[in-house]
């Protein structure tokens, strides 16, 4: 079995999300694969947008496109960008500069360290294709 590129920490680092330029061509490309309808964020945003109140995980958060949505949309109390990249991480920061109750964490998705009833709404867009799944 190959292993999963985008959980090779030293390929993430160094080829997937090296530099801005690079994350720029990944998203590029993820822009021109899609061909119709609202956006993506808005649409995830949309099905974000339940009435609940509290806090918001942005799991996978990439360069804070979505997160940017849900802070905008939703102006939860705290907002929580998770990504495993810090090049990615330092893309959404300067998306999400000088909002309030916005926290950035870098880590594995497959092992978030926060209690399950922190969070209201959980939002994994763009990032389960990541995952190396479950074997049954």
């Amino acid at each position: 079995m190959t292993a999963n590129p985008f959980l090779d920490t030293d390929r993430v680092r160094h080829d997937l999300y090296a530099d801005a330029d690079r994350i720029a061509q990944r998203t590029g490309a993820l822009s021109r694969a899609k061909t119709a309808g609202p956006h993506p964020a808005t649409v995830i945003v949309d099905l974000a947008a339940t009435g609940l109140r509290g806090t918001v995980l942005d799991i996978g958060c990439g360069r804070g496109t979505t997160t940017l949505a849900l802070a905008e949309r939703l102006d939860p109390p705290r907002l929580i960008a998770f990504d495993q990249s810090t090049a990615l991480l330092a893309e959404a920061r300067t998306r999400l500069a000088g909002r309030p109750g916005v926290e950035f964490l870098r880590g594995d998705f497959h092992a978030i360290d926060l209690p399950n009833t922190s969070v209201a709404v959980t939002v994994a867009a763009f990032c389960l294709y990541h995952s190396p799944g479950r074997r049954q």
